[in-house]
This record gives structure tokens, C-alpha cells and sequence, in this order.
């Protein structure tokens, strides 16, 4: 019946993992991947890819002569997927390498349908296959063993994506709405318990059975005066908790 609202925290568990698994899934796939093609005059590389945007898109990478080829994940706004095997890339590149692009939207509608020419690989060495997403909707497919800290990242935009303060600022409003729900909803249940005791100590009874069990023990039903009692003050600590945590979100406004 009450639920404590968590605040949004800007971390990432599977972001903050791979900063340890990186380079051992890194080598990982490159060997799987190289493995499946070492008998052909190409090597396997893996795919990744960036989203410079504030609206969240799947990618996929796939060679236009092999349509099976298909790379790639959802991704985030403002934000990079992991690594996904594989695709096959020349030792040496050449002109011609052609690499079709597809961007799709949450409902995974297509957005963008391309074939573009892949350009020279980072100081000569195929390394992993990058797809970029910018915030015009245009995107950019290169061949690179670096990544976005590295100062040889080729795209347009250097570094990791970071949200825009309108992007921030819409998150901290739904986050905001969500926290003033949470106030709204212990004011309803403190004016139910006081004007219709009978239904909200039924429903709460009813509840409290079937989630809080060893709390309620102590009272003998939803009629106790003592569960009343309970539950009036475990509304009101809802609502102060509510409440202040609407105060703090307040002064972190973007």
C-alpha cells in the first residue's frame, strides 16, 4: 500500500561493471570473434555504440552483402551500449567497405535506413565497429580501437555523452511529480482513515495480512483501536517522509 519513493541516482550498475570487465570482454570477443574468421582474409571485430541524443534508439550494424550480419542493442539517452559480436572488417582498409545502419525508435519504428562508406580506420588498424547517434538525428559508423575518453575518438563529439540540463531538468520533473504522488496519496489515506475508518481499516487489514504479518501480530484485527492507532501514525511518517523528500528535490533543481 505504501510505497517509499527511491530518488533517481545518476549511476548506472552495468556501466560502473564494465569499467572492471571492459578490457577482458573486450579480448574476449575480439578472440571469439577472430576465431570464426581466422580461415578468411578478414578479422572479426565487435560493435558498440553511442548515443549523443536525448531520446533512447536501438542501432544495428549489419554488412549490406550479408544480411544475416546483424549487430547491435538498445542504447540508452545520452549514454553507450556494450560490445556485441561481431562483424567483419578487411586487415587493411580499402575503399568501398560499405556498412548499412539502422536506427530504430522505442517502438522499434525505423528512424534511419543507410549504407555508408566506411572511412579509414584509426591509424590503420581495424579495431571495434562504432555506431554514433547526435542529437540531429544524423549518426556516424567508423572502425576505431578507441573510445570516447581517448583523444584519437574520431567522432564529431569527444567524450562520453553528458545529458543536457534540459534532458536533466526533465527527468528531475517526473522524478518530482512522482515524489509529490507519493504526498498526495498519504494525504488521501490519513483523510480516508478519518472519514470512513471502517473501509480503510478493512482494506489496510487486508494488506498488512498479506505483506506485514509479523507487524500487525501484536493487534487483533482490523477493529483494534491500536491498529488504528498504527495506522494513523504510519501515514503521518509517509507524509513527512513524502514531504521532505519533495523539499530536498526542490534545491536540486538543474
Amino acid at each position: 500500500m505504501i510505497s517509499r519513493h527511491k530518488k533517481f541516482q545518476n549511476k548506472n550498475p552495468k556501466i560502473m561493471k564494465s569499467n572492471y570487465t571492459l578490457p577482458i570482454m573486450m579480448g574476449l570477443l575480439l578472440a571469439a570473434c577472430g576465431s570464426l574468421h581466422g580461415r578468411d582474409a578478414k578479422l572479426g571485430v565487435s560493435i558498440g555504440g553511442v548515443n549523443y541524443s536525448d531520446q533512447p534508439i536501438t542501432y544495428a550494424l549489419s554488412d549490406p552483402n550479408n544480411p544475416a550480419s546483424v549487430g547491435g542493442e538498445p542504447v540508452d539517452p545520452f549514454a553507450a551500449g556494450g560490445l556485441v559480436c561481431c562483424f567483419r572488417l578487411p586487415e587493411t582498409w580499402q575503399p568501398g567497405i560499405k556498412v548499412r545502419v539502422q536506427i530504430f525508435d522505442t517502438n522499434r519504428k525505423e528512424v534511419k535506413d543507410d549504407i555508408v562508406d566506411l572511412p579509414p580506420y584509426v591509424d590503420g588498424k581495424p579495431g571495434q565497429l562504432w555506431a554514433v547517434y547526435h542529437q540531429d538525428g544524423s549518426t556516424e559508423v567508423f572502425s576505431s580501437e578507441y573510445g570516447p575518453p581517448h583523444a584519437k575518438w574520431p567522432a564529431r563529439v569527444k567524450g562520453w555523452p553528458v545529458p543536457t540540463v534540459e534532458y536533466r531538468r526533465k527527468l528531475w520533473e517526473r522524478d518530482l511529480e512522482s515524489m509529490k504522488s507519493d504526498v498526495r496519496n498519504a494525504q488521501q489515506l490519513l483523510h480516508e482513515l478519518k472519514e470512513a475508518p471502517a473501509e480503510r481499516l478493512k482494506e489496510s487489514w487486508e494488506f498488512d495480512q498479506r505483506y506485514r504479518e509479523k507487524e500487525i501480530k501484536q493487534f487483533s484485527g482490523p477493529t483494534d483501536p491500536a491498529y488504528k492507532g498504527y495506522l494513523q501514525n504510519r501515514y503521518e511518517q509517509y507524509l513527512e517522509m513524502s514531504r521532505k523528500d519533495v523539499d530536498g528535490w526542490m534545491r536540486r533543481k538543474p
